[in-house]
């Protein structure tokens, strides 16, 4: 678990202070699918409104280019 919260932090530093720094997105209202996978237990039919984030999307900086979707859980409005 130690080595686990380690490599966390590490990560999480060099995330906060590399040039420029990157960025968790959890701005989003509406599902993306080009930036959003859907929770498991949601209904794929009727799925347009983000609900809430279980990991938002990573980007290389604000507004930058999409380095990982985000995973959201999504219903209808």
């Amino acid at each position: 678990m130690h080595n686990y919260v380690t490599q966390c932090a590490r990560v999480t530093w060099q995330m906060a202070t590399q040039q420029t720094t990157m960025w968790l997105c959890t701005r989003d209202t509406c599902l993306d699918e080009e930036k959003h996978n859907l929770w498991w237990s949601c209904d794929k039919s009727e799925a347009s409104v983000v609900k809430f984030f279980v990991w938002p999307a990573l980007y290389d900086c604000e507004n930058g280019n999409l380095l990982v979707k985000g995973m959201v859980y999504a219903e209808a409005e």
